[in-house]
């Protein structure tokens, strides 16, 4: 899995990148919006970690060039403004996971960003015996004997 981390904050980048290998991430990072859509256009990007303000007038294109390129990417992104950018950017761009704080650990935003399993669907019927082995605290059992 490929994790793009955008970020002009080097420290942050740097953290960003060496936990998403860490959890088993292909990871690239850059402060570049240029190395961004390369990366974004030729490369299947599975989590997005940018800031806000590195992107600034570019936040919508490239949100927009990662879910058009890019399907089922996750995007996560950093900001000072947190309540407003989650308001005005949730609805527009349905890979948007989260919008955290500037200064949280890059470790929670990967694992808000982290794949989900697919939902399970259970079919159960009324006449179908149970499958499930019940298990008892003592194996002894008296069934039908007189004690």
């Amino acid at each position: 899995m490929q994790l793009l981390v955008i970020d002009r904050d080097r420290a942050r980048q740097e953290r960003a990148v060496i936990a998403g290998l860490e959890a088993g991430y292909f990871a690239t990072g850059t402060a570049s919006l240029r190395v961004a859509e390369e990366v974004l256009t030729r490369t299947p990007v599975h989590l997005l970690l940018a800031d806000v303000a590195t992107l600034e007038d570019a936040l919508g294109d490239t949100l927009g060039l990662a879910e058009e390129r890019n399907a089922g990417v996750r995007c996560v992104l950093y900001s000072d403004h947190v309540a407003l950018d989650h308001a005005e950017l949730s609805g527009a761009f349905p890979g948007l996971v989260g919008v955290l704080g500037a200064g949280l650990d890059p470790l929670v935003a990967l694992g808000l960003g982290a794949p989900r399993a697919a939902p399970v669907r259970v079919q159960a019927t009324l006449d179908a015996a149970p499958s499930v082995p019940v298990w008892r605290r003592h194996a002894r059992t008296t069934v039908g004997l007189a004690a």
